[in-house]
């Protein structure tokens, strides 16, 4: 291991991929939950519950319908695009900010084995000073 030059600096952590991660599915659950309140607030009213699918989200932002040739497959498709399209969001969103977590305890394992890495050149860099010095005054 080298030892830690005079001006090297530890390490900062950064928000890396697992913070943008977990921002994206926070994004998600806003969009839900702004979602549901429309819904909520069009309930009261009129006293009727907007249908707003899965499907027509999708189509909305420019996506076509997701075909299968396996029949089980298409089956759970098209359930999904009967769904609310507030629950799709909701449920994604929640997945994508478990995801985000799990990427940045990962990058935070490693950031911390980093850390440790620099402290020991830190310490191997003051050894080899006092040696240094030692020697010259002995």
């Amino acid at each position: 291991m080298r030892p830690a030059s005079e001006n090297e600096q530890p390490p900062r952590p950064v928000l890396k991929l697992g913070g943008w991660i977990a921002a994206f599915g926070s994004a998600l659950l806003i969009w839900a939950l702004w979602l549901g309140a429309s819904h909520f607030l069009a309930w009261l009213h009129w006293g009727v519950w907007p249908d707003y699918s899965t499907g027509q989200l999708w189509s909305d932002i420019g996506g076509r319908a997701p075909q299968s040739n396996w029949v089980g497959i298409q089956r759970a498709l098209n359930w999904w695009m009967e769904v609310s399209a507030g629950w799709t969001l909701f449920w994604f969103g929640m997945g994508v900010i478990f995801l985000g977590g799990h990427v940045m305890g990962e990058q935070e394992k490693e950031d911390k084995e980093n850390m440790a890495k620099f402290q020991e050149r830190v310490r191997e860099r003051e050894r080899l000073k006092s040696e240094a010095a030692r020697q010259h005054n002995p």
